[in-house]
């Protein structure tokens, strides 16, 4: 079955930074040896000293599991010894999480106890206000802020249809389980974000608007809704490497927690930069806006 025309429309607009490549899903049975090589792959040290590490999205309630092992017993170390470091050099060390900045160390449930907080919970006891917390999924990218310039991208991606941005967004994150009542509350699925999605799809399940929004992940070819969601993700890493740019031209460093695709996405643009993360690959993403 052929792309969606107008979703192959709207990637054809997508000005992507050199080197950047497109996640190649890795079938490979995640146990605590193979994610040793895997996490190898999915991570990145800039010539400034900043890591990026990629990871998967486990269970860390779970300590037992296969992706929860590899953040405690890989990522945390790793994360620990870099912070220790720098940290001897007077460097500044910023984390920057994906999704919020960690701003509570205490125990936590549900989603908000996952791998940045579990990190952020281990550089904190071993350092305390040492490392600054941040995210990079910051005003300027977050479809939780109504004034984000993330809203016009997305609509201007969509030829100007707010409906389309919203629906978009909505089977994004109701995809990966979030509520659609508190996404209502938030103003993400609106009342025009539900008539799109019911005019186009139906009444879809969590499991289906996660297909249309990653439909890659099942060897089908791009949806409209799938496309947004790569204006979104790649707007979203050009803000992470403004940010790792930021803290870097200071003379310090990024610690940074992402999904495994966003690190396959950007090793190749981290791994080229010189002298730091190269204002010449900076400037290959605009900062999508600024207070």
């Amino acid at each position: 079955m052929p792309a969606d025309p107008k979703a192959v429309r709207i990637l054809s607009r997508i000005r992507y930074p050199e080197g950047w490549r497109h996640w190649d899903k890795d079938e490979t049975e995640l146990t605590l040896e193979t994610l040793k090589v895997w996490q190898r792959k999915h991570s990145v040290k800039t010539p400034a000293g900043s890591v990026l590490f990629g990871t998967v999205h486990p269970d860390m309630s779970n300590p037992e599991t296969p992706g929860a092992k590899a953040i405690l017993e890989l990522v945390i170390p790793a994360a620990k010894a870099l912070a220790k470091k720098a940290l001897a050099k007077g460097q500044k060390v910023v984390q920057l999480s994906e999704g919020w900045a960690q701003e509570y160390f205490g125990p936590l449930e549900g989603k908000e106890a996952n791998e940045n907080h579990a990190v952020a919970c281990a550089l904190h006891e071993a350092f305390g206000d040492q490392v600054v917390q941040d995210t990079w999924d910051d005003w300027a990218v977050d479809v939780f802020e109504e004034d984000s310039p993330i809203w016009a991208i997305l609509t201007s991606a969509a030829d100007d249809d707010i409906d389309l941005a919203h629906a978009a967004v909505t089977c994004f994150l109701a995809g990966q389980g979030d509520d659609l009542a508190d996404l209502r509350k938030r103003d993400i699925y609106t009342q025009g974000a539900e008539r799109h999605i019911q005019e186009h799809l139906g009444s879809p399940t969590a499991d289906e608007m996660y297909r249309l929004s990653f439909p890659g992940d099942f060897g089908e070819p791009h949806t409209v809704y799938s496309a947004l969601g790569e204006v979104f993700n790649v707007t979203r890493e050009g803000n992470l490497l403004q940010k790792i740019r930021g803290v870097e031209i200071e003379g310090g460093i990024t610690i940074t927690i992402a999904g495994s695709g966003h690190a396959f996405a950007l090793k190749p643009v981290l791994e080229k930069a010189v002298g730091g993360l190269s204002e010449r690959v900076a400037k290959r993403f605009k900062k999508p806006g600024s207070r």
